[in-house]
């Protein structure tokens, strides 16, 4: 996942190596080897080079509609980064969107949105007409707590960086 210009010029460089690499756009050609057979390190490169170019278009792309965010709960920071990326718009622009200042838009984005609440997130996300698919594992939490505890555990685990 992409979530600033600096990572953006990293991985299309490596995309135009790897696509180099194999030889244009035959991803199944490596320094010379058969085209006929493909060898597991053939397959990792293409793979890789694919999911490179993924990320680059998406990047690159403007959206139009809803973004869909899946992952887990602790990578909702990137994906609201990674969101707003996709929409072309500037922290400016979001921060004006959300009527709040443009420090504290950059203040969030620099720590990945973990020193925001999650109803600051949720606004965000919904500045951003992101529609949020996370999974949150509660495993750890005893039975019958209750919303405040859930929510006190998320903001603890997002803080210390533990996966939710």
């Amino acid at each position: 996942m992409i979530c600033n210009d600096k990572q953006y010029n990293v991985r299309r460089a490596r995309a135009v190596k790897l696509r180099t690499a194999t030889g244009g756009s035959d991803t199944t050609r490596v320094s010379g080897v058969d085209v006929g057979r493909e060898t597991s390190r053939q397959r990792q490169i293409r793979e890789q080079l694919d999911d490179l170019e993924r990320d680059v278009a998406l990047y690159e792309s403007p959206a139009k509609g809803w973004i869909r965010l899946t992952g887990r709960l602790d990578e909702l920071g990137a994906l609201v980064i990674q969101a707003r990326k996709h929409r072309g718009w500037t922290q400016r622009e979001l921060a004006k969107r959300l009527g709040v200042q443009l420090q504290r838009v950059q203040r969030y984005e620099a720590s990945s949105y973990r020193s925001a609440s999650l109803t600051e997130l949720v606004a965000v996300a919904c500045a951003l007409a992101a529609v949020c698919d996370l999974r949150l594992d509660l495993m750890g939490l005893p039975i019958g707590c209750g919303r405040d505890e859930i929510e006190r555990a998320a903001r603890y685990a997002r803080r210390v960086g533990a996966p939710i």
